[in-house]
Protein backbone atom coordinates (compact mmCIF):
# COMPACT_ATOMS: atom_id res chain seq x y z
CA UNK A 1 0.00 0.00 0.00
CA UNK A 2 2.84 2.31 0.95
CA UNK A 3 4.83 1.52 -2.30
CA UNK A 4 1.55 2.42 -4.48
CA UNK A 5 1.78 5.61 -2.96
CA UNK A 6 5.45 5.81 -4.20
CA UNK A 7 5.03 4.76 -7.93
CA UNK A 8 7.00 5.70 -10.58
CA UNK A 9 3.75 6.71 -12.89
CA UNK A 10 1.96 8.95 -9.88
CA UNK A 11 5.63 11.01 -9.79
CA UNK A 12 5.44 11.35 -13.30
CA UNK A 13 1.64 12.37 -12.96
CA UNK A 14 3.00 15.58 -10.46
CA UNK A 15 5.57 16.35 -13.04
CA UNK A 16 3.09 17.16 -15.68
CA UNK A 17 1.85 20.35 -16.28
CA UNK A 18 -1.00 19.15 -17.70
CA UNK A 19 -2.54 17.29 -13.68
CA UNK A 20 -4.79 19.49 -11.72
CA UNK A 21 -2.64 21.21 -8.54
CA UNK A 22 -5.69 19.85 -6.53
CA UNK A 23 -4.64 16.37 -7.88
CA UNK A 24 -1.21 16.88 -7.68
CA UNK A 25 -1.10 17.88 -3.90
CA UNK A 26 -2.98 15.23 -2.96
CA UNK A 27 -0.62 12.72 -5.00
CA UNK A 28 2.70 14.72 -3.03
CA UNK A 29 0.90 15.28 0.61
CA UNK A 30 0.50 10.91 0.05
CA UNK A 31 3.85 10.21 -1.15
CA UNK A 32 5.52 12.18 1.63
CA UNK A 33 3.02 10.39 4.54
CA UNK A 34 4.36 6.67 2.75
CA UNK A 35 7.72 7.94 2.54
CA UNK A 36 7.62 8.74 6.12
CA UNK A 37 6.00 5.69 6.93
CA UNK A 38 8.66 3.54 5.11
CA UNK A 39 11.21 5.02 6.39
CA UNK A 40 9.94 2.66 9.97
CA UNK A 41 10.41 -0.58 8.14
CA UNK A 42 14.24 -0.56 8.73
CA UNK A 43 14.05 -3.11 11.78
CA UNK A 44 12.35 -5.45 9.30
CA UNK A 45 14.61 -4.73 6.31
CA UNK A 46 17.00 -7.40 7.36
CA UNK A 47 18.64 -9.62 4.97
CA UNK A 48 16.74 -12.70 5.94
CA UNK A 49 13.49 -10.48 5.01
CA UNK A 50 13.47 -11.41 1.65
CA UNK A 51 9.81 -10.71 0.99
CA UNK A 52 9.89 -7.36 2.13
CA UNK A 53 13.04 -6.50 0.49
CA UNK A 54 11.78 -8.07 -2.73
CA UNK A 55 8.86 -5.49 -2.38
CA UNK A 56 10.91 -2.38 -1.89
CA UNK A 57 13.16 -3.98 -4.93
CA UNK A 58 10.11 -3.85 -7.18
CA UNK A 59 8.85 -0.33 -5.97
CA UNK A 60 12.73 0.66 -6.17
CA UNK A 61 12.58 3.38 -9.06
CA UNK A 62 9.68 5.25 -7.72
CA UNK A 63 11.39 5.43 -4.57
CA UNK A 64 14.21 7.02 -6.02
CA UNK A 65 11.91 9.36 -8.45
CA UNK A 66 10.02 10.49 -5.37
CA UNK A 67 13.47 11.33 -3.55
CA UNK A 68 14.73 13.37 -6.30
CA UNK A 69 10.88 15.16 -6.43
CA UNK A 70 11.35 16.19 -2.93
CA UNK A 71 14.69 17.15 -3.37
CA UNK A 72 14.27 19.45 -6.30
CA UNK A 73 10.94 20.87 -4.21
CA UNK A 74 12.72 21.93 -1.29
CA UNK A 75 16.51 23.01 -2.04
CA UNK A 76 15.53 26.10 -3.80
CA UNK A 77 13.08 27.44 -0.75
CA UNK A 78 14.11 31.29 0.39
CA UNK A 79 16.46 30.52 3.17
CA UNK A 80 13.95 31.54 5.86
CA UNK A 81 13.58 29.54 8.69
CA UNK A 82 10.64 28.17 8.63
CA UNK A 83 11.63 26.91 5.18
CA UNK A 84 15.16 25.75 6.38
CA UNK A 85 13.30 23.54 8.66
CA UNK A 86 10.37 22.14 6.31
CA UNK A 87 14.10 21.57 4.16
CA UNK A 88 15.58 19.31 6.88
CA UNK A 89 12.54 17.72 7.97
CA UNK A 90 11.92 16.55 4.54
CA UNK A 91 15.37 15.72 3.66
CA UNK A 92 16.00 13.77 7.00
CA UNK A 93 13.05 11.80 6.40
CA UNK A 94 14.02 11.07 2.45
CA UNK A 95 17.52 10.11 3.95
CA UNK A 96 16.28 7.80 7.22
CA UNK A 97 14.36 5.72 4.29
CA UNK A 98 16.82 4.96 2.58
CA UNK A 99 19.57 4.52 5.06
CA UNK A 100 17.39 2.43 6.80
CA UNK A 101 16.87 0.42 3.49
CA UNK A 102 20.55 0.21 3.11
CA UNK A 103 21.38 -1.18 6.88
CA UNK A 104 23.91 1.34 7.86
CA UNK A 105 23.47 1.32 11.00
CA UNK A 106 26.72 3.97 11.69
CA UNK A 107 24.07 6.60 9.69
CA UNK A 108 20.82 5.93 11.96
CA UNK A 109 20.19 9.55 12.03
CA UNK A 110 22.04 10.93 9.10
CA UNK A 111 23.14 14.26 8.12
CA UNK A 112 20.49 16.85 6.29
CA UNK A 113 22.93 17.36 2.86
CA UNK A 114 20.56 15.51 0.03
CA UNK A 115 23.97 14.05 -1.22
CA UNK A 116 24.43 11.47 0.42
CA UNK A 117 20.58 10.09 -0.02
CA UNK A 118 21.22 9.86 -3.21
CA UNK A 119 24.39 7.18 -2.48
CA UNK A 120 22.64 5.40 -0.32
CA UNK A 121 19.75 4.71 -3.36
CA UNK A 122 23.11 4.18 -5.43
CA UNK A 123 25.40 2.00 -2.84
CA UNK A 124 21.60 -0.24 -2.23
CA UNK A 125 21.55 -0.85 -5.92
CA UNK A 126 25.01 -1.74 -6.11
CA UNK A 127 24.32 -3.80 -3.44
CA UNK A 128 21.18 -6.04 -5.09
CA UNK A 129 22.69 -6.17 -8.27
CA UNK A 130 23.36 -9.61 -9.54
CA UNK A 131 26.97 -10.16 -10.63
CA UNK A 132 26.07 -10.27 -14.23
CA UNK A 133 24.06 -6.90 -14.07
CA UNK A 134 27.36 -4.91 -12.14
CA UNK A 135 29.56 -6.68 -14.90
CA UNK A 136 27.73 -5.30 -17.78
CA UNK A 137 27.50 -1.55 -15.94
CA UNK A 138 31.22 -1.79 -15.04
CA UNK A 139 32.15 -2.62 -18.79
CA UNK A 140 29.68 -0.06 -20.07
CA UNK A 141 31.37 2.69 -17.97
CA UNK A 142 34.46 2.07 -19.30
CA UNK A 143 35.93 -0.70 -17.23
CA UNK A 144 36.58 -1.39 -13.20
CA UNK A 145 40.25 1.24 -13.71
CA UNK A 146 37.94 3.47 -15.47
CA UNK A 147 35.17 4.15 -12.62
CA UNK A 148 38.14 3.84 -9.92
CA UNK A 149 40.30 6.72 -11.61
CA UNK A 150 37.05 8.64 -11.52
CA UNK A 151 35.48 8.26 -7.88
CA UNK A 152 39.63 8.54 -6.63
CA UNK A 153 39.36 11.70 -8.99
CA UNK A 154 36.76 13.23 -7.45
CA UNK A 155 37.98 12.47 -3.77
CA UNK A 156 41.07 13.62 -4.45
CA UNK A 157 39.40 17.10 -5.72
CA UNK A 158 37.17 16.77 -2.36
CA UNK A 159 40.31 16.72 -0.50
CA UNK A 160 42.44 19.41 -2.02
CA UNK A 161 39.45 21.90 -1.52
CA UNK A 162 40.09 25.25 -0.05
CA UNK A 163 36.80 24.95 1.99
CA UNK A 164 36.76 21.00 2.60
CA UNK A 165 33.03 19.53 3.33
CA UNK A 166 33.62 16.45 5.38
CA UNK A 167 29.97 15.25 3.95
CA UNK A 168 31.34 15.41 0.81
CA UNK A 169 34.48 13.21 1.40
CA UNK A 170 31.74 10.99 3.41
CA UNK A 171 30.14 10.88 -0.03
CA UNK A 172 32.69 9.37 -2.02
CA UNK A 173 34.48 6.91 0.99
CA UNK A 174 30.64 5.62 0.58
CA UNK A 175 31.02 4.90 -2.48
CA UNK A 176 34.31 3.47 -2.52
CA UNK A 177 33.27 1.02 0.18
CA UNK A 178 30.27 -0.30 -1.52
CA UNK A 179 32.47 -0.95 -4.88
CA UNK A 180 34.92 -2.68 -2.94
CA UNK A 181 32.02 -4.45 -0.93
CA UNK A 182 33.23 -7.64 -3.04
CA UNK A 183 35.99 -9.43 -1.05
CA UNK A 184 36.31 -12.18 -4.15
CA UNK A 185 40.01 -12.90 -5.40
CA UNK A 186 38.79 -12.20 -8.51
CA UNK A 187 36.82 -8.89 -7.80
CA UNK A 188 38.02 -6.51 -10.82
CA UNK A 189 37.09 -3.00 -8.80
CA UNK A 190 38.71 -3.97 -5.74
CA UNK A 191 41.91 -4.75 -7.64
CA UNK A 192 41.33 -2.11 -9.88
CA UNK A 193 41.08 0.59 -6.51
CA UNK A 194 43.90 -1.04 -5.13
CA UNK A 195 46.19 -0.41 -8.19
CA UNK A 196 45.05 3.28 -8.10
CA UNK A 197 46.02 3.87 -3.93
CA UNK A 198 42.85 3.61 -2.58
CA UNK A 199 44.07 3.08 0.78
CA UNK A 200 46.48 6.14 0.04
CA UNK A 201 43.32 7.88 -0.14
CA UNK A 202 41.59 6.89 2.89
CA UNK A 203 44.20 7.82 4.72
CA UNK A 204 44.27 11.10 3.38
CA UNK A 205 40.75 12.01 4.41
CA UNK A 206 40.85 10.11 7.70
CA UNK A 207 43.70 12.91 8.26
CA UNK A 208 41.22 15.80 6.58
CA UNK A 209 38.37 14.75 8.89
CA UNK A 210 40.50 14.45 12.52
CA UNK A 211 41.47 18.21 11.73
CA UNK A 212 37.95 19.62 10.60
CA UNK A 213 36.26 17.02 12.98
CA UNK A 214 33.15 14.62 12.10
CA UNK A 215 30.77 14.58 10.00
CA UNK A 216 27.00 13.59 9.62
CA UNK A 217 26.36 14.62 13.33
CA UNK A 218 28.88 12.40 15.17
CA UNK A 219 30.07 14.27 18.43
CA UNK A 220 32.64 12.85 20.26
CA UNK A 221 34.44 14.01 23.46
CA UNK A 222 37.54 15.98 22.66
CA UNK A 223 39.98 13.58 24.48
CA UNK A 224 38.34 10.33 23.43
CA UNK A 225 38.17 9.66 19.55
CA UNK A 226 40.24 13.18 18.30
CA UNK A 227 42.83 11.87 20.84
CA UNK A 228 42.81 8.63 19.78
CA UNK A 229 42.76 9.43 16.18
CA UNK A 230 46.18 11.86 16.87
CA UNK A 231 47.42 9.10 18.39
CA UNK A 232 47.12 6.45 15.49
CA UNK A 233 48.04 8.84 13.42
CA UNK A 234 51.23 9.87 15.80
CA UNK A 235 52.44 5.95 16.51
CA UNK A 236 51.82 4.71 13.02
CA UNK A 237 49.10 2.57 12.70
CA UNK A 238 48.17 4.53 9.14
CA UNK A 239 51.64 4.59 8.35
CA UNK A 240 51.65 0.66 8.66
CA UNK A 241 48.71 0.79 5.95
CA UNK A 242 50.47 2.81 3.40
CA UNK A 243 53.75 0.96 3.70
CA UNK A 244 51.50 -2.39 3.42
CA UNK A 245 49.97 -0.94 0.54
CA UNK A 246 52.08 -2.20 -2.12
CA UNK A 247 52.64 -5.52 -0.70
CA UNK A 248 48.74 -6.62 -0.45
CA UNK A 249 48.68 -8.71 -3.98
CA UNK A 250 51.72 -11.03 -2.61
CA UNK A 251 49.65 -11.84 0.68
CA UNK A 252 47.58 -15.17 1.13
CA UNK A 253 43.39 -14.35 1.22
CA UNK A 254 43.82 -14.25 5.44
CA UNK A 255 46.45 -11.62 5.85
CA UNK A 256 44.99 -9.90 2.96
CA UNK A 257 41.46 -10.16 4.80
CA UNK A 258 42.80 -8.73 7.79
CA UNK A 259 43.89 -5.46 6.02
CA UNK A 260 40.27 -5.43 4.73
CA UNK A 261 38.74 -5.05 8.13
CA UNK A 262 41.49 -2.75 8.98
CA UNK A 263 39.85 -0.24 6.44
CA UNK A 264 36.55 -1.45 6.51
CA UNK A 265 36.10 -0.12 10.24
CA UNK A 266 38.12 2.69 10.54
CA UNK A 267 36.43 4.08 7.30
CA UNK A 268 32.69 4.40 8.34
CA UNK A 269 33.60 5.52 12.15
CA UNK A 270 36.32 7.57 11.16
CA UNK A 271 38.29 5.44 13.26
CA UNK A 272 37.39 5.10 16.39
CA UNK A 273 40.71 3.55 18.00
CA UNK A 274 39.24 0.80 20.04
CA UNK A 275 36.90 -0.41 17.60
CA UNK A 276 39.75 -1.05 14.91
CA UNK A 277 42.08 -2.06 17.38
CA UNK A 278 39.58 -5.28 18.17
CA UNK A 279 38.94 -5.96 14.38
CA UNK A 280 42.98 -6.24 13.67
CA UNK A 281 43.47 -8.39 16.64
CA UNK A 282 40.40 -10.45 15.52
CA UNK A 283 42.08 -10.86 12.45
CA UNK A 284 45.59 -11.49 14.12
CA UNK A 285 43.97 -14.72 15.75
CA UNK A 286 42.13 -16.31 12.53
CA UNK A 287 45.63 -16.67 10.95
CA UNK A 288 47.50 -19.70 10.96
CA UNK A 289 50.87 -20.85 10.69
CA UNK A 290 51.53 -20.63 6.95
CA UNK A 291 49.68 -17.49 7.31
CA UNK A 292 52.65 -16.04 9.25
CA UNK A 293 55.23 -18.42 7.35
CA UNK A 294 54.21 -15.24 4.03
CA UNK A 295 54.54 -12.47 6.06
CA UNK A 296 57.66 -13.15 7.68
CA UNK A 297 58.79 -13.91 3.96
CA UNK A 298 57.16 -10.56 2.22
CA UNK A 299 58.84 -7.69 2.10
CA UNK A 300 56.73 -5.69 5.00
CA UNK A 301 57.83 -7.90 7.56
CA UNK A 302 58.48 -5.63 9.63
CA UNK A 303 55.90 -3.24 9.10
CA UNK A 304 53.52 -6.20 9.93
CA UNK A 305 55.40 -7.26 13.36
CA UNK A 306 55.01 -3.17 14.23
CA UNK A 307 51.38 -3.51 13.91
CA UNK A 308 50.75 -6.70 15.43
CA UNK A 309 53.02 -5.51 18.36
CA UNK A 310 51.10 -1.93 18.54
CA UNK A 311 47.59 -3.35 18.91
CA UNK A 312 48.79 -6.14 21.69
CA UNK A 313 50.09 -3.02 23.74
CA UNK A 314 47.58 -0.98 23.06
CA UNK A 315 45.07 -3.09 23.72
CA UNK A 316 46.45 -4.20 27.10
CA UNK A 317 46.71 -0.48 28.07
CA UNK A 318 42.82 0.19 27.04
CA UNK A 319 41.51 -2.95 29.12
CA UNK A 320 43.35 -1.88 32.00
CA UNK A 321 42.04 1.91 32.31
CA UNK A 322 38.17 0.85 31.09
CA UNK A 323 38.32 -1.85 33.45
CA UNK A 324 40.26 -0.50 36.32
CA UNK A 325 42.63 -3.48 36.50
CA UNK A 326 45.79 -1.71 36.79
CA UNK A 327 45.49 1.66 36.37
CA UNK A 328 43.00 4.38 37.12
CA UNK A 329 40.20 5.06 34.30
CA UNK A 330 40.97 9.08 34.72
CA UNK A 331 44.80 9.27 33.65
CA UNK A 332 46.96 12.23 32.55
CA UNK A 333 46.63 13.23 29.22
CA UNK A 334 48.05 16.13 27.24
CA UNK A 335 45.82 18.78 25.19
CA UNK A 336 45.79 18.41 21.68
CA UNK A 337 44.86 22.13 21.10
CA UNK A 338 47.44 23.73 23.77
CA UNK A 339 49.07 20.95 25.17
CA UNK A 340 48.38 21.37 28.86
CA UNK A 341 48.63 18.21 30.87
CA UNK A 342 45.59 17.42 32.72
CA UNK A 343 43.26 14.66 33.69
CA UNK A 344 41.16 13.30 31.04
CA UNK A 345 38.36 14.12 33.17
CA UNK A 346 39.09 18.03 33.00
CA UNK A 347 39.00 18.02 29.20
CA UNK A 348 35.28 16.90 29.15
CA UNK A 349 34.23 20.06 29.48
CA UNK A 350 37.27 21.75 28.72
CA UNK A 351 36.85 24.98 26.92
Amino acid sequence: MLLSHLSESKALQVSWTGTPRTHARTLVKRAHRAMSTLGQFGPFLGPTDKANLLCINRGWTGILRWMSFFYEKYKELPVRADCMEKCQDSLHMVAYVLYAITQDMNTIHPPHLPVPVCTAAFCHVLETASPSMLDEAISTAGGAGSIAETILRHLRGALKSSTLNPKYIEIYIRLLSTLAADHKETSAMRHALMEKSCIRFLIRALLCLSMVGPAGGRHHHPCDAVTDLHLAFREGILQVLANLCPSLHRLHAMPLGVMTALVGKMVPKYLVYHSVLLAVQSGLLRMTQEDHEKVAASPMRDSWDFMERLVAEHLDIDRMTREGTGQPTDVFVNCDYCAVHALKSTFKTYS
